[in-house]
Parts: C-alpha cells; structure tokens; sequence
C-alpha cells in the first residue's frame, strides 16, 4: 500500500515509526523490539495486505490484549496460590491424623475433661483430709507429731492421685483415639 493508496483519515506507521508513535504518547513498548515483539504474539496486527501499523487501532488492540493477559496471569496466580494454600493445610491435616494415630495428640476436649476431672477429684480428697484430721490434729500438742500426721496424710493423697491421674491418662489415650 502506497500513501496514494490510504485512505483519507488513516494514518499507518511502520514498526519503527509505531515505537516512536507510543513513546510520544508515553504509553510502554516504546521500543522497535517491543512493537515486533507485540506483533509476533498477536497483541497487536498489520493492516490487511501490508505491513504497516494503524496506531489507533493498535494502541486499542494493546491496550485490550495487555489487560486480558494481565487478567488471566491474576486469575492464573489466584488460582495457584489458593492451591498451593489448599495443598499445604492438607498436608497439616494428614500430619496431624498420623500423629493422633501414633498417640502423639490428644483432641484438647477430652484433655480438659479429664484435667477437670482430676482438679475436682483433688479437691474433693484434700476437704476430706481436713475432715477426716481435724480432731486428731486438734487434740494434738506436740507440733513434730503434728507435722508428721499432715505429711503422711499428704503423701498419702499425692500418691492415690499420682495413680488416679495415670487411670485417666490410659483412658484418655483411648479416648482420644480415632475410629478404626
């Protein structure tokens, strides 16, 4: 196509000249490496029949064709990172059903059913030792013997909780065992 061929009101540039048209205007791809390579890619097209550039055209067609790239990269990252996201709490889940099956956790509801469980059991055996020591330990004027009666009491308590505690705790691994 000739400048007698155009027509009027149709100015068409060569690649070089496209480059120049966009740099003049400050829109990116200011380059001639740029403009081929937009070219090569489809953003944008030569005229029918020649090889040169309508850049009112082209800079639409730029324009459309770098914002739909642009969308689909979002949509493309979106996607891959909510995968990613996806896959990796996965992957915590099934660490964390492997380690409740080897007994290495326990579900936190039934840990504080039996923590509450053995604090009121506690509780409960401590008033019954002030109940049960009380007139001993008031007829008592001797504070050695006084001492001694508390402590083998205590001792006693401790060690009767001590087992009570290692019951729930054989229970509690049971308890928190998943269904076969």
């Amino acid at each position: 196509m000739t400048p007698k061929d155009k027509p009027k009101g149709q100015n068409l540039l060569t690649s070089a000249a496209y480059a120049r048209h966009r740099a003049a205007h400050d829109l990116p791809g200011t380059t001639r490496p740029a403009v081929s390579q937009a070219l090569r890619t489809g953003r944008i097209s030569y005229e029918a029949n020649s090889s040169l550039i309508d850049p009112v055209k082209a800079d639409a067609d730029w324009l459309a064709n770098t914002e739909l790239n642009a969308l689909g990269a979002s949509q493309d990252s979106d996607y891959l990172r909510s995968r990613a996201k996806r896959e990796f709490h996965e992957a915590e889940i099934s660490q964390i059903k492997a380690q409740t099956l080897r007994g290495k956790l326990i579900d936190v509801d039934t840990v504080r059913k039996v923590l509450f469980a053995a604090g009121r059991a506690f509780r409960a055996a401590l008033e019954d030792v002030t109940n049960q020591l009380s007139p001993d330990l008031a007829a008592e004027s001797d504070i050695g013997r006084t001492e001694r009666i508390l402590k083998t009491r205590f001792d006693r308590l401790l060690n009767e909780m001590t087992a009570r505690i290692e019951k729930q705790d054989e229970s509690l691994f049971a308890a928190s065992a998943p269904p076969d």
